[in-house]
């Protein structure tokens, strides 16, 4: 193992040995012997451990020039003194021992089942990588005695027998049991099915309400896509303890949706009141449709084009579709709020409120009034979004009147 390189942070001699200061190059001076007998003689002691690395070996020129006075008198030195002499000091004297770590450096860490295990954890390492990992380890003799490398080749075997596999779908029919294993209490109330789906597959894991908890994959399969039969078929092979954990809704079914009446062509899977939608997904869709409120030739329109022009679209713009950072760029710019109408300007702030108090970390105790200021701010924007769209069809039919009659009379 590479041996821990311990030094100074500066270099000794930048301090003189008598008085500690620092000293600049040109005022440093060497240790001659006349400077070590005055030593003697002031301090009564001798100048030592000048073969250490880590002591000074020079003095600067205010100690090596002394001013002598009557309060400090020049010393008469001794004559049956003997510096520095070969012999080894007395057991009276002091000895500064040389620092030793606790540890020997020398020798390598050897790896523990418990540190291997963590190991393989954090690197993500299949059953076959890290078996191949920990016998090189055990090979360049790095394992403490009693790790096994064999500890993974059935390190699932304990949790197979929860989990089941239906077509492409591997799905967990014990969650109660399951979290027994874990060495934990299975309350559903503390926990949240979140599924998501990728371009490959599609996952199912149960997440803690104050993530605190890790999460527990409960269903992945693999070549299914985000689909109403799919989300159906999932939540089916999902074994819940709790019976009235999923609530379906028994909404009546129609083939040909009639206006103004509750229509619904797909049944609800699960109880609306327990699914939780994303802070960042809300933020997104208020965002999307507060921009498309917006008219196009208005200022705070325009001015999204231009902020936006190299990184957008025009019909992104139009549409409304932003992400998190660039909507958190328009809130931080004090000059889109210039460019907006006193109603627009109204459901601008308290969109801007709604995120800081509601849909972000912090939630306000006065969330509830923060929703409906926001809902009656955007409702008095889209009403006169929607009379000046009327006012604007009035007019264009009014000109083609206009023009018709010009026509008529020539």
């Amino acid at each position: 193992m590479k041996k821990s390189n311990r030094s100074c942070l500066n270099e000794p001699d930048n301090f003189c040995y008598i008085c500690g200061q620092f000293t600049p190059r040109d005022q440093r001076k060497n240790l001659s012997n006349r400077i070590k007998i005055a030593y003697y003689h002031y301090f009564g002691v001798k100048v030592a451990d000048q073969e250490r690395t880590w002591a000074p070996h020079l003095c600067c020129s205010v100690c090596y020039v002394v001013p002598h006075s009557v309060e400090y008198p020049v010393p008469t030195p001794p004559t049956d003194i003997v510096l520095y002499s070969e012999e080894e000091q007395s057991g009276d004297e002091k000895v500064d021992v040389e620092y030793k770590p606790d540890y020997d450096k020398d020798k390598p860490h050897m790896i523990t089942q418990g540190e291997l295990s963590d190991l393989v954890r954090d690197l993500g390492l299949t059953k076959n990588k890290a078996e191949l990992l920990g016998s090189r380890l055990h090979q360049w003799n790095l394992l403490d005695r009693g790790t096994k490398i064999s500890h993974f080749r059935d390190r699932h075997t304990e949790f197979a027998k929860f989990y089941n596999k239906e077509d492409n779908i591997c799905y967990c029919v014990d969650i109660a049991g399951l979290m027994t294993k874990l060495d934990d209490e299975y309350d559903p109330v503390d926990w949240r099915l979140f599924i998501d789906s990728s371009k490959v597959s599609l996952k199912a894991v149960l997440l803690h309400n104050g993530n605190v908890k890790p999460s527990i994959p409960v269903a992945h399969a693999v070549g299914m896509k985000e689909t109403y039969e799919s989300m159906k078929t999932l939540l089916k092979v999902i074994n819940r303890d709790d019976a009235n954990h999923y609530l379906v809704k028994d909404w009546p079914a129609r083939i040909d949706p009639v206006p103004g009446q509750f229509n619904i062509l797909h049944e609800s899977l699960v109880n609306p009141d327990k699914i939780f939608l994303p802070p960042l997904h809300i933020k997104l869709g208020i965002f999307k449709n507060f921009v498309k409120a917006l008219p196009t030739d208005s200022k705070g329109f325009i001015y999204l084009k231009d902020k936006f022009k190299t990184t957008l679209t025009n019909a992104k713009i139009a549409a409304g579709v932003f992400t998190g950072p660039q909507i958190r760029e328009v809130i931080r710019d004090p000059n889109f709020k210039l460019q907006l109408e006193p109603v627009e300007l109204l459901a601008w702030e308290a969109f801007v409120a709604l995120v800081q108090n509601f849909l972000g970390n912090h939630r306000s105790e006065d969330y509830v009034n923060l929703v409906e200021n926001f809902i009656m701010a955007y409702q008095n924007m889209e009403k006169e979004e929607e009379e000046k769209e009327e006012e604007k069809e009035k007019e264009e039919e009014k000109e083609e009147e206009e023009e018709k009659e010009e026509v008529e009379e020539y």
